[in-house]
């Protein structure tokens, strides 16, 4: 199994996007509109979240952009969650935490299954940092016009709190 740091990287910010803009489409919690922005809830759950993947090619033709060849399940769990799939024909899964500070959305790699891989490997650790710098640069690079308020994955479901901040 071959595994370079950018596939971690490229397989959880496509995961979050998708499932941010998935949810948008299907899963608005609520919209607060003020005088300077607006903040939308919204709420993905695992089904939806799986749905998506059974109707959705997720192969790749770079395989050394990714952890795993074939993302085949997500599941939910209190404070992480857990992406299953294969590479090479051997099945592994990773678990990511995703939470919100200091108005950005940051996710880690916490925990990894998979045949001569750990968190002490090198690649992991460069694909952790690598990660935290893609996100926080979608804060930086909107100059600050799209705020996570609030980032949690419960059992069974993920929740975010968007806060978007009108151009003056």
């Amino acid at each position: 199994m071959n595994i370079q740091p950018k596939k971690h990287l490229l397989i959880i910010c496509t995961l979050l996007s998708v499932m941010i803009l998935a949810s948008l489409a299907c899963s608005i919690g609520g919209i607060s509109v003020g005088k300077d922005s607006a903040t939308i809830r919204i709420n993905l759950n695992e089904n939806q979240v799986n749905d998506w993947l059974r109707n959705t090619e997720t192969r790749n033709d770079s395989p050394d952009r990714q952890l795993l060849d074939n993302i085949t399940a997500v599941e939910m769990h209190e404070g992480y969650m857990r992406i299953f799939g294969e590479d090479d024909g051997v099945n592994g899964s990773f678990d990511v935490s995703i939470e919100a500070e200091n108005d950005m959305l940051m996710a880690q790699i916490i925990d990894v299954d998979m045949p001569g891989v750990d968190m002490d490997d090198p690649r992991i650790v460069e694909a952790n940092e690598e990660l935290t710098e893609e996100l926080s640069e979608m804060v930086t690079e909107s100059n600050g016009e799209v705020l996570f308020k609030e980032a949690a994955v419960e059992e069974g479901e993920l929740k975010l709190q968007i806060e978007l901040v009108y151009q003056k």
